[in-house]
């Protein structure tokens, strides 16, 4: 035993001196000898048994230093089952199982990358620097790896500040590192491009038509060209055109834009209903009947444009208050209204005297009434054409219309 002891012994101290003149693969070697000869002993007592010890939790260590978490979890876990309690041991172990979670990060990012997740992926090498810093590795060459590749997912989601701090904390680290001084390169690049588009789209968004196509998938770019020009949605990429902000946004500024609109979100009612609110016409577009058979939606519609009472499912065409609502608005939208509204005189008298030719849409009976037709007459003189046969004879009407007798209508 003692032979073995002195044996290992020096063999360890081969190990020691090496380490500290920074020759790790010799030091290595070493303890591995130094462990190799005592684990063939049947017995150790405690001299050897805490030699033992040292030299696989040295070499733990010295795994660590090159970031090798999986011999470093190795060594470290062979020490600690000769010696449970060894500190140094556990510690070191902890420390490893940090870094392979790292990798395992790392990793899941790099499928997430080849996927063209660039959410998902950055979230995950952020997830591996979480760990690193766990462990005060935050120098080590996986970092400038997780930074670098988080920076190069920015520049893919077009978040170029964030990618050039990204590109230059890898920098920080490893000034020579060529990746990521080509990424910091790129996104400080499209960044001052982006500046310029905004510029220009915030000024003229239906100059979104004449971008390059990569400039029409920023959501950045986008949003300011529809918040300036709601139809400029129609040149957005499909992907955007499903953004629930941008089309928001484009309705907005102008209802007609829903048209453009992904089709799920012409069936949200937050969007139609901010669509109708600009212009009442946007309920066209409309892509379920529950939009166009909400009351609230069709009532806003037709405060906006009367008309578009005839997109509106029949039940609200026979609403009196929808159809109130509408006429006052535009007197044509009479023409929309169920048969039995035509002829209620409330609702003809506001058509009316919001536009007379309105009185072409009211029900026969409504254009035997004289009110009636005087109030359309005294709103449009023209009017008067589409009066009962019996009221175009009438000689105050013919005045208020200014119609010459030899013209008159039989």
């Amino acid at each position: 035993m003692s032979d073995c002891l002195t044996a290992a012994q020096e063999h360890k101290k081969v190990g020691n001196d090496a380490f500290a003149a920074g020759d790790i693969d010799k030091a290595l070697t070493a303890w591995g000898t130094a462990a190799e000869i005592l684990r063939q002993e049947t017995a150790l007592d405690p001299a050897c048994t805490s030699l033992l010890v040292a030299c696989l939790s040295n070499a733990s260590q010295a795994y660590l230093g090159r970031c090798d978490y999986t011999n470093a979890y190795r060594f470290a876990n062979e020490a600690i089952l000769v010696e449970a309690s060894h500190e140094k041991s556990l510690l070191r172990r902890q420390t490893a199982q940090h870094g392979l979670h790292a990798e395992e990060s790392k990793q899941a990012g790099n499928r997430h990358f080849a996927e063209g997740k660039w959410t998902e992926a950055r979230a995950a090498y952020d997830k591996a620097m979480e760990s690193l810093y766990h462990i005060e590795a935050a120098r080590s060459p996986l970092m400038v790896t997780c930074l670098s590749n988080a920076a190069q997912c920015c520049i893919n989601s077009r978040n170029y500040t964030v990618a050039i701090a990204y590109a230059e904390s890898a920098l920080s680290i490893d000034p020579g590192h060529e990746k990521s001084k080509s990424r910091k390169e790129l996104a400080t690049e499209k960044k001052i491009q982006r500046e310029q588009m905004l510029a220009q789209v915030s000024y003229g968004g239906d100059l979104l038509d004449h971008c390059e196509a990569d400039w029409r998938g920023d959501r950045d770019v986008v949003l300011a060209a529809v918040s300036q020009y709601g139809c400029a949605l129609r040149f957005a990429h499909t992907d955007l055109r499903g953004d629930r902000d941008i089309v928001m946004a484009a309705v907005k500024n102008s209802g007609d834009a829903l048209r453009f609109a992904d089709e799920v979100l012409r069936r949200d009612r937050d969007i139609v209903l901010a669509a109708v609110t600009n212009d009442g016409r946007a309920l066209q577009y409309a892509s379920d009947e529950r939009m166009t058979s909400d009351r609230d939606i069709v009532l806003r519609a037709v405060a906006s444009d009367g008309c578009s009472l005839v997109h509106a499912v029949t039940s609200l065409r026979e609403d009196y208050e929808v159809v109130l609502r509408a006429v006052e608005q535009d007197g044509y939208a009479l023409n929309f209204a169920a048969k039995p509204l035509q002829g209620a005189k409330d609702i003809v008298m506001v058509a009316v005297k919001q536009t007379g030719h309105a009185l072409r849409y009211a029900s026969a009976e409504m254009r035997r009434d004289r009110e009636v037709v005087e109030a359309a007459v005294r709103q449009d003189a023209q009017a008067w054409l589409y009066a009962d046969s019996c009221l175009r004879q009438d000689a105050e009407l013919i005045r208020l219309a200014n119609i010459n007798p030899t013209d008159r209508m039989a």
